[in-house]
């Protein structure tokens, strides 16, 4: 006790005490002053005590409670009335030469449209086709012109070098020409051909399918296939356009770093810096221009350095991409509309039908002779109209 009462007569001692003291006379203020602030406590019903609970749900009277019930006296509820029917509109009658009334009927608004056409529902089973080839049919082709791969769209030609069979009947004869495009880029020593592809008869008759040419590589002597057989795309023979593009871009390089490790530079306190001299000046310009024409060169390698070309005379697969069906060949291709559709999926022919605003005669074809027709069909039914209006 005598070493705690001397540690209270020493400076440090004192600023505890003092500290502690002060500490628990703002403890009473604080308390005194919350006592006086406190409002007295309000009687609060049961819906405001469920009020800013965050589960009012669980403080519910119990089951057996009692619930009051109000009722609502008639009087006070407004009852819902719907307007009335609005009354038909009157009909204008006018008055003939022989003094009978008649009923006048206005000209509907008119707009120049070209009126959808009924299309026929297609029946509920389909029928199928009576000579086809299923899809995934590989039929044998030969180029017939050289192919190479450009940034341009390259034309295919080709035909059709055995004959092709199916279920005992002929789907594709030998001598068929094939048509299509090749696409515009390349993929290690192929060219891309997919799409549509068309089809000639040598009767002229054409027919369009979708499909892609796969590599073929047999050996007729041997009767044996290679190893790339039937992988995408006909594999041809990477060429150079420059044979020393390589070089000519190996030595832009060299000569530009040279000219600009060559330039005379001094020490500065930011760093070193080329000094202004002629001879810096022309060892700058001799830089830039064999940087350009390094950066030339090699887009010109991106581009067309390096292309594929596929001679005349290679083999290759056309894998169909939907079903083949040959009886769907015909003149310009007119069967299928010009697209690559099969059987069950042509559109079937429009029909007409007469508008009711104008009287006229809705046709498919939307050309300028077909609007004036309907133009002039209208014009002659308003000043017919006008005419009857007229007559008293």
């Amino acid at each position: 006790m005598s070493h705690l009462l001397a540690f209270f007569k020493t400076r440090t001692g004192a600023g505890v005490l003092f500290l502690l003291g002060m500490f628990v006379i703002f403890y009473f203020i604080r308390e005194h002053r919350e006592r006086q602030e406190k409002p007295t406590k309000a009687v609060v019903s049961e819906d405001e005590a469920l009020l800013g609970q965050m589960s009012p749900e669980e403080n519910r009277p119990a089951p057996d409670k009692p619930v009051n019930s109000e009722w609502v006296k008639e009087n006070k509820i407004e009852r819902f009335r719907p307007p009335p029917p609005a009354a038909a509109p009157s009909t204008t009658t006018s008055k003939t030469s022989n003094g009978t009334s008649q009923k006048v009927s206005y000209p509907k608004l008119v707009h120049f449209y070209e009126e959808p056409g009924k299309r026929t529902q297609a029946p509920k089973e389909i029928e199928a086709p009576r000579v086809f080839a299923p899809m995934g049919t590989l039929i044998p082709c030969q180029l017939v012109i050289t192919v190479d791969s450009s940034s341009l769209e390259t034309p295919v030609v080709g035909f059709v070098t055995e004959d092709v069979w199916h279920s005992g009947q002929l789907i594709a004869p030998a001598g068929t020409e094939v048509h299509a495009f090749a696409k515009r880029s390349r993929v290690r020593d192929r060219i891309e051909v997919s799409g549509t592809w068309t089809f000639v008869w040598q009767d002229g008759r054409q027919y369009r399918i979708k499909g892609l040419a796969l590599d073929r590589t047999h050996d007729p002597d041997a009767d044996t296939y290679g190893l790339t057989d039937g992988s995408a795309g006909i594999r041809g023979q990477i060429t150079k356009t420059d044979q020393f593009l390589e070089f000519k871009l190996f030595a832009a390089t060299m000569i530009g770093g040279a000219a600009r490790a060559s330039e005379d530079s001094s020490e500065t306190i930011f760093g070193s810096r080329p000094e202004n001299s002629i001879t810096n000046a022309g060892l700058e310009g001799v830089s830039t221009v064999a940087e350009r024409y390094a950066k030339l060169l090699l887009d010109q390698i991106d581009d067309d350095g390096l292309f594929v070309r596929v001679p005349a005379g290679t083999e290759f697969y056309f894998y169909a991409l939907q079903v083949f069906e040959p009886e769907l060949a015909s003149i310009a291709g007119l069967t299928q509309g010009e697209q690559p559709r099969n059987s069950w999926e042509k559109d079937e022919p429009r029909t007409t039908a007469p508008t009711e605003s104008s009287g006229v005669t809705a046709t498919p074809d939307s050309s300028i002779a077909a609007v004036l027709k309907q133009r002039e069909a209208l014009l002659n039914r308003v000043s017919a109209f006008d005419q009857r209006k007229d007559k008293p």
